[in-house]
């Protein structure tokens, strides 16, 4: 990913969408033709209007795949029937494919340790503040989600950052497992984002059980639009013995 890390920088290609989505184009493209990954763009990173959005990602970008975190202003978590339905039809008019509903999943405090310092309502994304209790419900909706945009995968986070995360790295990798357990009875892949306000920043390893599993998912994240590069494994005769299509989180 380093031609677009080089461009210009998430925060940046928000800023500053319109410029930012003639001056990726070219490069985009050919990242995209010469990649084996399924390159796409969250599409609130290019803009609210999901319309325009997709327009871009398709006929600008000429990328066959989107990421949904909000559209018209919403986050998928609060979104309508109604605007299920028109983001459906929108996605089927320019050809695309979702790889994957960006969830705050647990995007939270981690129960009994400290407040941490990092998260904030800003990294939602227009999600409500919920506590540690709402969260298998967030997970619900995301399968629920996933399932009426076609796609088997639901993106993740690791809790709020802890500047010592290791009195209770073994609580949150059980909580993440049983959160991917439950997400594959549904045949869902759950995809841990490599977020630094989180606790598993950028170039950090998933958790030892997550990295033998042979059925993964490998998300490179912190680029341009962040391009959902989601690239699923090939199965084996042991997939899901040691974590149910889980999800292990990569930066390239």
């Amino acid at each position: 990913m380093s031609i677009l890390n080089a461009t210009i920088s998430r925060r940046r290609f928000t800023a500053g969408a319109t410029a930012t989505a003639a001056m990726l184009a070219a490069p985009l493209r050919s990242f995209a033709a010469g990649s084996n990954f399924k390159i796409g763009v969250i599409s609130d990173e290019i803009s609210d209007d999901f319309d325009h959005a997709c327009h871009v990602i398709a006929n600008d970008f000429g990328l066959k795949f989107v990421e949904l975190r909000t559209v018209w202003h919403t986050n998928m978590m609060k979104v309508t029937d109604a605007q299920i339905a028109e983001a459906k039809k929108i996605i089927a008019k320019y050809g695309l494919t979702v790889t994957d509903i960006s969830s705050p999943l647990y995007k939270v405090d981690f129960p009994g340790a400290p407040h941490s310092q990092y998260g904030s309502k800003e990294d939602l994304h227009g999600a409500a503040e919920t506590t540690f209790t709402q969260q298998d419900e967030i997970l619900e909706r995301s399968i629920s989600l996933a399932k009426q945009f076609g796609t088997n995968k639901v993106r993740i986070f690791d809790f709020w950052r802890l500047d010592d995360v290791k009195p209770y790295r073994a609580a949150i990798n059980d909580i993440l497992q049983k959160a991917a357990e439950k997400a594959a009875k549904h045949d869902i892949l759950l995809v841990l984002e490599n977020e630094y306000e989180c606790n598993r920043p950028p170039a950090a390893k998933p958790p030892p059980r997550w990295q033998r599993c042979p059925r993964a998912t490998s998300r490179s994240t912190g680029t341009p639009a962040t391009p959902s590069c989601a690239a699923s494994l090939t199965p084996s005769p042991t997939a899901g013995t040691c974590c149910p299509k889980t999800a292990s989180t990569t930066a390239t």
